[in-house]
């Protein structure tokens, strides 16, 4: 029998972005269920447009109620996961039932793909996510925040598709950013209360409260998280090298360089695949102020040599390819190796990455 798909989502306030999203699923599954957590907007009506079928509940501050709400809607064999600020790719109908054909009682992950900013340019990272999943008993989202698919009793393997989101949650207006992660830290911070010995919740917690720019607030959440999951457990979480990433990243920021080089130390035998470690290392041996060239030569080599991995892992896109190689150019620059900055500069820019291009213009004149 061929796979019924339900698209299921929750939403609220969210006129501006919906039709867009339901544009690039509604000819690729075989209904659309949507709950509306509150809509003071156009959103449900926009949703009705669109051939979706809506429910309505008064949000109670948790995501997974929803979100389970939202599913238990739905008539389809296989359930497809999707949020209002997400655009799924061409083919998405495709790509699912090939995943369903060779992996019948599995969660699919798909790649969310969410561009940022960092020192004023524009960057993607990419994550991976459970959003396909099988609509059997014991299927469901636990969480009041930064909710997870699980299956009561035995849990499902969890494998990657092909599928990649494109990400805009990022780009709202200060006041909703704001509002957005005063909203989740209330949450998570409850939820810590609820279960001390949850390190996802703690990770979570630290990374809220390092994009409020609240570091040594955040290092303190994600050290909670690390003790609870180091050493040898690590790798039973999957959202470990995230992790060991935001706790480098605020002990880098905070400028606390005895416990930043253990840490990383740690983090790169546990995951020597990911070129964010050694991109990041490079990084913070310039910010401590440690002129160890050779080793900063060394991990964007590294970087280089591992190369991109957003296919497959948590990463920023251009830490194993283009940023690695614009860092090199900068680090030959400053070394007056002009020849081996162009050479770098040049490798950057086939990527078209900007910064690259006018570092290219601004040292051709010097050959």
């Amino acid at each position: 029998m061929m796979p019924f798909i339900s698209a299921c989502m929750i939403v609220r306030d969210e006129a501006e972005r919906l039709p867009a999203c339901l544009a690039s699923i509604q000819d690729q599954v075989d209904e659309i269920v949507i709950m509306d957590t509150g809509s003071s907007d156009a959103t449900v009506e926009i949703a009705r447009d669109h051939g979706a079928r809506v429910s309505t509940m008064a949000w109670a501050g948790n995501f997974a109620d929803a979100r389970n709400r939202s599913m238990a809607m739905a008539r389809g064999s296989h359930l497809f996961i999707i949020d209002a600020d997400e655009l799924a790719p061409q083919h998405l109908r495709q790509r699912i039932l090939h995943f369903v054909s060779d992996h019948p009682h599995a969660f699919g992950r798909v790649q969310i793909r969410s561009p940022f900013r960092s020192a004023a340019r524009a960057l993607h990272a990419s994550a991976w996510v459970s959003r396909l999943s099988p609509h059997i008993p014991g299927i469901g989202f636990f969480g009041a925040v930064h909710e997870q698919l699980r299956r009561q009793g035995t849990d499902l393997p969890r494998l990657n598709t092909d599928i990649v989101l494109e990400h805009s949650g990022y780009d709202l207006s200060e006041q909703r950013t704001v509002e957005k992660y005063q909203r989740n830290k209330g949450l998570l911070e409850s939820a810590v209360l609820a279960e001390p010995e949850n390190p996802y919740l703690w990770f979570q917690l630290g990374k809220t409260l390092q994009t409020m720019d609240r570091h040594a607030e955040a290092a303190a959440a994600y050290e909670r998280s690390w003790s609870i999951v180091q050493p040898d457990g690590a790798h039973a979480f999957n959202f470990t090298s995230d992790l060991l990433l935001g706790y480098l990243h605020t002990l880098k920021h905070l400028q606390r360089a005895d416990a930043f080089f253990p840490l990383m130390e740690a983090a790169l035998g546990l995951y020597p695949g990911v070129p964010d470690l050694p991109f990041l290392l490079a990084g913070a041996l310039m910010a401590f102020g440690i002129p160890d060239f050779d080793r900063i030569k060394r991990c964007y080599d590294r970087c280089l040599a591992i190369g991109e991995q957003g296919h497959r892992l948590d990463t920023v896109e251009g830490t194993g390819s283009y940023l690695a190689l614009y860092n090199l150019g900068v680090f030959h620059e400053a070394l007056g190796e002009v020849a081996q900055a162009r050479d770098a500069f040049a490798k950057a820019a086939e990527y078209g990455y900007r910064p690259a291009e006018h570092a290219l213009q601004r040292i051709l004149p010097t050959m």
